[in-house]
């Protein structure tokens, strides 16, 4: 007898091959059956899929989910859009080792005025000692753990929703031994570092990544990466990196991209490649350039890495902007004047006062206005939108279409105008261009990674916070969906696959990633035509439509788009 029958949808098993429509029948965790019953069904479990589609479950190849697992194992933000998997432990940064050393991770962002006050650049590298007794009552948690095989198994103590893939962050093995010195290791200190990366790996995780613009990542040099690396080679595990990409200028971020085949040509690790983006995006898009064209000049160095013969991968966000936050309120781009000012309501009193504005005015002009940021960013005020305003006439408008110039002299007189009309006005941010986007997708090594936390609900951003400086990104809820709507393949089946079998290929799963029978009942259940992101910038917590039965090893997770509060999910260590 099944615990499960799916009856009548459409298989899509994530080879590429075209759907079919049959039964599939799961029992003790694993697909038992697939084919015709013949209307002979032996459970009381059965789902009627007919018009639906029965797929794999998606494997996210880029979250930041393990951070916030022990806060949030239901997973919602995660299985509500069919993540069945998720590849964890990217750019560097994971809940571990952290015996001596707390690396700021950023879910714990709100809580960090009070771990160690600060008015615009924070100290995000401190000892452990000063930060988790400050994260513990803030988020009303426990920190028990100091390795990555302690939190494993603490997670797999609580139980969590779907299947983890751990890496260990170079940042928080650096830090443990270097703490924030931004210097070569020496003999001792290598010899530690190394200590530390051969415990996590006998723990299981898959391999290291880096974030190589992140402190204390990028104060690595190649002949510290490569000793590392090459111990996870050894092993046969991943190198995975969040390269150098937010240098200046495309001649930074090609040797930034450069950097990491460097390190899997001196290492010949399997390596995968971190949110690839285009190389030129602060350089105006040509007359003469389309965005195909556009694609073209980043992909060349993909494509001669690939026919060099290195291993490797990259996932791509799938959409304009990415992140894990954003930043909801005009106002809050210039949070050190309104931590200088006491709080937004004596700043929004200080935004009255002539010389104060032109304060603002030198400040964004010397860079440091993060996106507004005419010395880095050419087209920043083409990027960030008016979402809405108590002056209608400003909403769905960017800066630059709202520039005047009988008011303002330039982008920056603009934005302070704005500022000054109305500061909670609403805004979000679009960088890149969706048709490059869709492009780097074409491409045989692509693969899909949101790079979000795992949130149920509102996670860990604004909630004790009257002024929201950051909330929590869209991208986290529906980004999944929002592949399968507007970047993917011409046919659902080779969309399915790259989300499915293709990320099972390449991280070797043998019995995941695909509908087989033995496999393990990871399974989405979706409706095509009802497929909808709900994309909400104004109130970001809302879960996609058209997805509606998750199983994770053979559990329902998800009924009809609700979850079911079961966490049948497994830590997946690498054998």
């Amino acid at each position: 007898m099944y615990d499960y029958i799916i009856k009548r949808g459409t298989i899509i098993d994530g080879s590429g091959k075209d759907g079919y429509v049959a039964d599939l029948g799961v029992k003790d965790g694993r697909i038992a059956f697939i084919g015709d019953m013949q209307g002979v069904y032996d459970t009381e479990n059965v789902i009627d899929a007919e018009g639906k589609v029965i797929s794999p479950g998606f494997i996210n190849m880029h979250s930041h989910g393990d951070q916030t697992l022990f806060l949030f194992p239901r997973g919602e933000s995660t299985v509500k859009q069919g993540i069945t998997t998720n590849y964890c432990g990217n750019c560097g940064a994971t809940p571990g080792p952290m015996d001596k050393v707390w690396v700021r991770k950023f879910w714990e962002y709100d809580a960090w005025d009070e771990v160690d006050p600060y008015v615009e650049n924070a100290n995000t590298i401190l000892p452990r000692e000063k930060v988790v007794p400050i994260i513990e009552k803030y988020f009303n948690t426990t920190i028990d753990w100091t390795t990555m095989g302690e939190y494993m198994a603490k997670l797999e103590d609580m139980g969590i929703s779907y299947n983890y893939i751990p890496n260990v962050g170079h940042g928080d093995i650096r830090a443990q031994v270097l703490g924030g010195d931004n210097r070569k290791p020496d003999g001792a200190e290598m010899k530690e570092m190394k200590r530390y990366l051969d415990q996590a790996l006998n723990e299981g995780v898959w391999g290291m990544t880096t974030g190589m613009d992140y402190a204390p990542g990028n104060f690595a040099d190649l002949d510290e990466l490569t000793e590392l690396v090459s111990m996870v080679k050894d092993c046969g595990g991943i190198y995975t990196t969040h390269w150098k990409n937010r240098g200046a200028d495309e001649k930074a971020r090609i040797a930034g991209l450069q950097e990491g085949f460097e390190v899997a040509r001196r290492t010949g690790v399997r390596l995968h490649m971190n949110h690839l983006s285009d190389l030129f995006y602060t350089t105006p898009m040509a007359a003469d350039e389309t965005p195909k064209s556009r694609a073209a000049k980043t992909l060349k160095f993909i494509d001669d890495a690939k026919e060099e013969g290195i291993s490797f991968i990259f996932d791509v966000i799938p959409n304009v902007d990415a992140g894990f936050e954003y930043t909801p309120y005009l106002a809050g781009y210039f949070m050190p004047w309104i931590r200088i000012s006491g709080g937004v309501e004596q700043f929004l009193e200080n935004l009255k006062k002539r010389d104060f504005c032109g304060w603002l005015k030198d400040w964004l002009l010397s860079g440091r206005g993060g996106l507004i940021n005419p010395v880095k960013f050419m087209e920043w005020d083409k990027w960030l939108l008016i979402l809405s305003s108590k002056n209608p006439a400003y909403s769905g408008k960017s800066v630059r279409e709202l520039f005047d110039g009988n008011l303002d002299r330039d982008a920056v007189d603009t934005v302070l105008r704005l500022l000054v009309d109305d500061p909670m006005m609403r805004t979000r941010v679009s960088r890149f261009n969706p048709q490059v986007v869709k492009e780097f997708y074409g491409h045989e090594l692509a693969l899909v990674g949101i790079d979000a936390f795992n949130f149920d609900g509102f996670g860990t951003f604004g909630r004790k916070k009257f002024f929201p400086d950051i909330l929590v990104h869209p991208n986290t809820f529906y980004s999944m969906v929002n592949y399968i709507l507007h970047f993917g393949e011409e046919r659902l089946e080779d969309t399915v696959r790259k989300i499915t079998g293709k990320p099972a290929d390449w991280l070797k799963l043998d019995d995941r990633g695909y509908l087989k029978e033995g496999y393990w009942a990871d399974i989405n259940v979706f409706s095509p035509s009802e497929l909808c992101t709900n994309e909400n910038y104004i109130d970001p917590v809302q879960y996609p439509g058209g997805i509606d039965y998750v199983f994770v090893n053979g559990t329902m997770v998800i009924r009809e788009g609700e979850h079911t509060e079961a966490r049948p999910g497994k830590v997946l260590r690498r054998r």
